[in-house]
């Protein structure tokens, strides 16, 4: 029975600290899916200037868009007749209930939804360049705390699993 109680809180241990590991690489697979999101964007918009409707069509069929799966859900909102602002900030909210991204991160998609509304290319070229560099930023943050806090983490619920077993046997 001891044996039973012991071996289950050491694999419980491994599983929350593998979770709570997975949730930080996962921000960083979101973030750079994300960068390669904006750099699309900046692609379509600078080199054919693709309206907001066809961009979200061209862009729901990138592998970027299995991971943010809120661009599939706004090339079909747009496609029904949606404004963009609004579809656009719907579908993120959406998102952002399973996302493991950060308020920081949502608050540059936010600043996504207003630069791709902008009416002025020049604007929204500026604005998205600014935005991928912002990325970057929280990429390497992100790829930080993965090192730190993830592995950390891990360890520490691990431990936890094996303290817990000793003490039981």
């Amino acid at each position: 029975m001891n044996l039973t109680a012991s071996v289950s809180l050491l694999i419980l241990g491994v599983v929350c600290g593998c979770y709570t590991a997975f949730r930080y690489s996962k921000r960083v697979r979101e973030l750079c899916a994300m960068e390669t999101f904006f750099t699309r964007i900046y692609a379509e918009l600078s080199l054919e200037q693709t309206a907001t409707a066809a961009l979200f069509a061209k862009l729901s069929m990138h592998s970027c868009a299995k991971t943010l799966w809120f661009v599939p859900r706004v090339a079909e909102s747009l496609a029904q007749g949606t404004l963009f602002p609004q579809a656009f900030a719907d579908c993120v909210a959406d998102y952002q209930k399973t996302s493991a991204m950060t308020n920081e991160d949502f608050f540059i998609l936010e600043k996504a939804g207003e630069t791709i509304g902008a009416y002025d290319l020049m604007t929204q070229l500026s604005g998205i360049s600014s935005l991928v560099q912002s990325t970057a930023v929280q990429i390497e943050e992100a790829k930080q705390l993965v090192q730190t806090k993830g592995r950390l983490m891990r360890s520490v619920f691990i431990l936890s699993g094996v303290a817990a077993a000793v003490l039981i046997v």
